[in-house]
């Protein structure tokens, strides 16, 4: 049987439902006062969605800017933390953040690295251990 076989008995409807998973966060465990990490739910953005946030990371020059990269990290968890909704404006009042970004700085902090990191697995951006190691060596020896 042919992938195009297999691809035509697939759901289609199925196969494009974004993925989730959870992450737990030691920064809402303390916020909440809980006895253990508060395990927030992640949903993989779309590609386009994806590459244009991550893409703020550079300056117009097309440099790494650090500062706009927590910025796109929060931008990333903003539009991919489902699990508290950090859309909700009455949870943006109650903390006193005018976006949702500013709500995931908020509610994250440095959690945001490993958030985007999931995020960024959820939605296929992250290479294998050979390709990034192939990677490496092609910027090394240029």
């Amino acid at each position: 049987m042919s992938i195009l076989d297999v691809l035509l008995t697939t759901d289609a409807a199925e196969a494009f439902t974004p993925q989730e998973t959870t992450f737990k966060s030691r920064k809402l465990q303390r916020i909440l006062k809980a006895d253990k990490p508060v395990e927030i739910t992640l949903r993989e953005l779309p590609y386009k969605r994806f590459s244009d946030l991550i893409a703020k990371q550079f300056d117009k020059k097309g440099e790494f800017d650090y500062k706009s990269a927590m910025r796109a990290k929060a931008l990333l968890a903003a539009e991919g933390v489902v699990d508290p909704n950090l859309k909700s404006e009455e949870l943006r009042e109650h903390f006193g953040a005018v976006t949702p970004a500013d709500l995931a700085e908020k509610l994250f902090g440095a959690e945001l690295n490993e958030i985007a990191d999931i995020l960024s697995d959820l939605s296929g951006f992250t290479q294998s251990d050979e390709e990034a190691e192939e990677e490496f060596n092609e910027i090394k020896n240029s």
